[in-house]
């Protein structure tokens, strides 16, 4: 009943999240307090948050494509009413297929788009959600490369590809190094939205070259 004084409704858990992490923060202001965009608190507070509170803004609804859609529009638009209520603002993005590590994840060039545009909204900071370990296929190379663009997410993530593979597959390192470059290209060229969750159908639609695998 009380969150429901508050303004919640079956779907949306907003207003009673807003109020508790409201009351946190002022009574604790030496502290940083943090919503989520995710599921039932997708909605935007209704006023200005205090000066230590942040949303972590899960991408969910913005598709893993590699041009630009009505999808990113949308998801520019969203941080910005969040970056007018609230002074900290971090995306909360993905970088793997959860149903089937073992495939390459074309990831690369698609973040670096994403890093662009979250830059340019003003965007705080960036989490991936990931494998967890490095038990996904090229995680370690992608560690590399992401963490790269974090810091310039302008610099040349193709370069960057090369120079992992070569100091670290000192014998394949042109082979591996080039379907990586191949396989980010062709996905591209395909411009369909990646799986998060796809069996292998899914990724021969969208982004496994199969001859270009296999070589």
């Amino acid at each position: 009943e009380l969150c429901r004084s508050h303004g919640n409704t079956a779907n949306n858990a907003t207003p009673a999240v807003s109020y508790m992490l409201e009351r946190l923060a002022k009574r604790f202001d030496n502290h940083l307090f943090f919503t989520s965009y995710y599921m039932s608190t997708r909605e935007v507070p209704n006023h200005d948050m205090p000066k230590n509170t942040g949303v972590l803004v899960s991408t969910m609804t913005y598709p893993l494509q590699a041009t630009g859609t009505k999808a990113e529009e949308d998801f520019k638009v969203l941080m910005k009413k969040w970056k007018d209520k609230m002074a900290h603002v971090y995306v909360w993005d993905y970088v793997n297929n959860f149903d089937d590590y073992m495939t390459p994840f074309p990831i690369l060039n698609i973040m670096q788009r994403r890093l662009q545009m979250y830059k340019e909204a003003g965007v705080n900071g960036v989490f991936f959600n990931g494998s967890g370990t490095d038990h996904s296929t090229f995680s370690q190379l992608h560690f590399y490369v992401i963490s790269k663009l974090l810091l310039n997410p302008y610099d040349d993530w193709k370069a960057l590809v090369t120079e992992y593979c070569n100091k670290h597959y000192p014998t394949a390192g042109d082979l591996v190094a080039n379907f990586v470059i191949e396989q980010e290209e062709w996905t591209a060229n395909k411009n369909h939205a990646l799986p998060l969750y796809g069996g292998i159908t899914q990724s021969l639609a969208t982004y496994l070259p199969e001859q270009q695998f296999v070589k």
